[in-house]
């Protein structure tokens, strides 16, 4: 486990960074780390961070991947509506879609390892269905991950779906 000093050194080594894209990088990893020792609030904190360096990088395919990535970390931290408006962020309609599918499997991953409460894990699908609706892979894949958390739905989905 890194300790306080360690922490620290990272967050001035990463604030020194000039790319935004490479700055967001570092800083996610930080917030990553420091959600696995259980310090999800300064995690939070520095993705905040990561999400105002990424924000400033050059090209829009930088800030796209930066972006996917903070959401994908936001809603492993269960902060699930701010990592849905971090991805909303995303310029690039087929970026956008990428980062939705991306968070449809911090979903999957999160349920099926029981990390979520049931709540929790239907609100987080409830918030992803409307976004995702709008790209095709994207809502396909929901219909999947939706019978995985609704199994007494899945012959309703399927019959949804040979019909469209």
């Amino acid at each position: 486990m890194a300790d306080v000093g360690e922490f620290a050194q990272g967050l001035e080594i990463a604030g020194q960074i000039q790319s935004g894209r490479l700055r967001a990088w570092a800083l996610r990893e930080i917030a990553q780390t420091l959600m696995e020792t259980g310090e999800a609030e300064k995690a939070r904190k520095i993705l905040a961070r990561a999400l105002e360096a990424a924000q400033q990088s050059k090209y829009a395919w930088e800030r796209a991947w930066a972006l996917r990535d903070i959401a994908v970390a936001l809603a492993e931290a269960g902060k699930f509506a701010r990592a849905l408006e971090v991805a909303g962020q995303i310029e690039d309609a087929k970026q956008r879609a990428e980062a939705l599918q991306a968070l449809q499997e911090v979903v999957s991953t999160m349920a099926q390892a029981e990390q979520w409460e049931a709540a929790t894990q239907k609100e987080a699908f409830k918030r992803l269905v409307p976004p995702c609706a709008h790209y095709p892979e994207a809502a396909y894949r929901m219909c999947g991950l939706l019978a995985r958390v609704y199994p007494e739905k899945a012959r309703d989905i399927a019959e949804l779906l040979a019909r469209s």
